[in-house]
């Protein structure tokens, strides 16, 4: 799964209202808690950011 996001800081004032952001910390902790694997994060610039994730003992191949 590939996840694009928009930090969840108030300093960054472009995208999406703050309540319905998820930081890239917290969006790994939830994705970590129902059993995927953090693949690769992606800083797109200082707003975006993307993280690649696979359910673990998935029978889908890993990049």
């Amino acid at each position: 799964m590939l996840c694009l996001e928009y930090e969840k800081d108030d300093l960054i004032i472009e995208g999406p209202p703050m309540s319905i952001r998820i930081g890239s910390e917290e969006l790994e902790k939830a994705l970590s808690s129902i059993g995927f694997e953090i693949v690769k994060k992606t800083k797109i610039n200082d707003a975006i950011y993307t993280v690649l994730a696979v359910k673990k003992n998935s029978l889908c191949a890993h990049f």
